[in-house]
């Protein structure tokens, strides 16, 4: 399908011709990229999609959230971009399409909320990780942000349904980072390995 290993290593040679990288700076570079596109393009067929389907609000919001702590946090892991593009596309789109028929009131929102921070303290703490306190401190922000806009603005259906949205983004990366996340993931990877 899409060949980023290929597309990230013209981009490298086309960035390092006329500089005096070493390997080390190349490699970085090379990582950045194929990370950078991978995204853009996810999340571009990802845009389109919940354009078609009124679901921009809901996806965006979700893949943001997730987005956020997955930088600092890591998480499981297809074995490949094709397998990782299709299972992102599937995951967000489902839990988006969820989010559209749902109705969760604020008050339900707010113990989400509480619960979601917590587990994801212990989940966080419990794993060994190089940017271990910055995933904390982000999930410790997010909750504020969460927390804020739900006592200040509770009646906004929308709005709820956009919280929701983040609560689910949050939660699917705390999911990647156990080892029932790194199974189902694996699992969603072989499966995927028979058609692609």
């Amino acid at each position: 399908m899409i060949n980023l290993e290929k597309i990230s290593e013209s981009l490298t040679n086309s960035i390092c011709r006329h500089s005096n990288f070493d390997q080390k700076q190349k490699a970085q570079i090379y990582y950045a990229l194929q990370l950078i596109l991978g995204i853009l393009v996810e999340f571009s067929i990802i845009f389109i999609i919940s354009l078609i389907l009124n679901i921009t609000d809901f996806v965006i919001t979700m893949m943001f959230s997730s987005l956020a702590l997955r930088i600092f946090t890591g998480g499981a892991h297809c074995t490949s971009y094709d397998r990782c593009l299709i299972f992102t596309v599937i995951v967000y789109i489902f839990f988006s399409m969820l989010v559209k028929i749902s109705f969760l009131p604020y008050i339900s929102l707010i113990v989400l909320t509480i619960v979601i921070v917590i587990i994801g303290f212990v989940i966080i703490n419990n794993i060994k990780m190089q940017f271990k306190n910055i995933g904390l401190i982000i999930l410790i922000i997010w909750g504020i942000m969460m927390m804020s806009m739900l006592l200040l603005k509770n009646d906004d259906l929308h709005l709820l349904k956009v919280l929701l949205s983040s609560c689910i983004g949050i939660s699917i990366q705390l999911f990647n980072l156990t080892s029932i996340g790194n199974i189902f993931i694996n699992k969603c990877d072989s499966f995927l390995k028979r058609f692609i």
